[in-house]
């Protein structure tokens, strides 16, 4: 039983162990890194003659969602006028439908 504690103590320090790295190999300097092909893609073209554009202050989307409402000064339309459930109970049957 001693033999079975000791080797599982062995592969427990084992499995735990620190392990360490090689150094890593020198690499030759990149050039500077330029930008990536979805960058060139999808970056708005610049041109000389195009205007510096002031960004506006604009609310966000939470902004839009719970903001009050403007209601209007008009009162609602009328109800339309609706018969009641006798009416409609006792009404009589149309045949040809």
């Amino acid at each position: 039983m001693a033999d079975r504690i000791t080797s599982i103590l062995v592969g427990l320090r084992g499995a735990l162990r620190r392990e360490q790295l090689p150094p890593p190999p020198p690499q030759a300097p990149r050039a500077a890194a330029g930008r990536s092909l979805l960058q060139v893609i999808f970056l708005p073209e610049t041109l000389p003659q195009d205007p510096e554009v002031a960004s506006e202050a604009r609310r966000g989307v939470l902004a839009h969602i719970f903001a009050p409402e403007t209601l209007d000064e008009a009162p609602p339309d009328p109800a339309p006028a609706r018969p009641g459930w006798l009416t409609l109970l006792f009404k009589p049957e149309r045949l040809d439908d």
